[in-house]
């Protein structure tokens, strides 16, 4: 299947379940339900924030293409594109206008070496003020919020990670093996901290690996030769 002509394919009711929404009824926001059970936590202040950069630069999620002549560059969505080098893509932009400078909406049609098709929403601005650019390309790093670590962490005990990369999650075997301490001390699972006997740069003895929880903690440092304290 060529990305010259993405067909429509029709899939069977049994395939695709019930909807919650019938798609014609689908027409608020207020019908599009949180999930009970999202890991991802924002702070009061960083929403505010959050909420001034979307009225400030329109959405920056997705990929943001500056099309301005003086510029021509990515504003966002570098990640994502680095992410399918050699793939095959081809992009459908259709004329869109609205109070931040947005020329053009889209998708970013890519498969994979291996068939797998995804598509990217792409959204192009014709921004001739650089310093707006480069502010929105800091935004589009900064803005967004934190895992609750006890949700995230009763999130993953629900998946096979045994079947699912942690990679493909976002996650590294340390995070997953701090995640699971969390719940332990908690006394939600019965899996136990690691503990790991050995010798490292000089010390032996006992230590334990340092969890999520470790890492996000207060404790003070204090370097020998300064004394700064971090």
């Amino acid at each position: 299947m060529t990305l010259s002509k993405v067909k429509k394919v029709k899939t069977k009711s049994k395939d695709r379940g019930e909807l919650a929404v019938s798609l014609k009824d689908l027409k608020h926001v207020k019908q599009l339900r949180s999930a009970g059970y999202n890991p991802r936590m924002i702070t009061d202040r960083r929403l505010a924030d959050l909420e001034k950069s979307i009225a400030s630069f329109g959405d920056l999620s997705g990929v943001v293409f500056n099309n301005s002549v003086k510029s021509g560059v990515l504003i966002s969505g570098h990640q994502r594109l680095s992410s399918i080098k050699g793939w095959k893509t081809r992009v459908q932009v259709d004329a869109a206008t609205d109070d931040h400078g947005t020329v053009g909406v889209g998708y970013i049609f890519a498969e994979s070496p291996k068939g797998k098709q995804v598509q990217i929403p792409l959204r192009v601005v014709n921004w001739s003020d650089r310093r707006a650019e480069y502010a929105a390309n800091i935004a589009a790093n900064a803005h967004g919020g934190e895992f609750d670590n006890k949700k995230l962490a009763q999130l993953v005990e629900k998946l096979d990670m045994t079947k699912i990369p942690a990679e493909i999650v976002g996650l590294d075997q340390l995070m997953l093996r701090g995640l699971r301490q969390r719940l332990a001390k908690e006394g939600e699972v019965l899996t136990k901290p690691t503990r790991t006997n050995g010798t490292q740069n000089g010390a032996s003895g006992q230590f334990n690996e340092a969890t999520v929880e470790d890492v996000e903690s207060d404790t003070q440092h204090k370097c020998p030769r300064c004394s700064f304290k971090f």
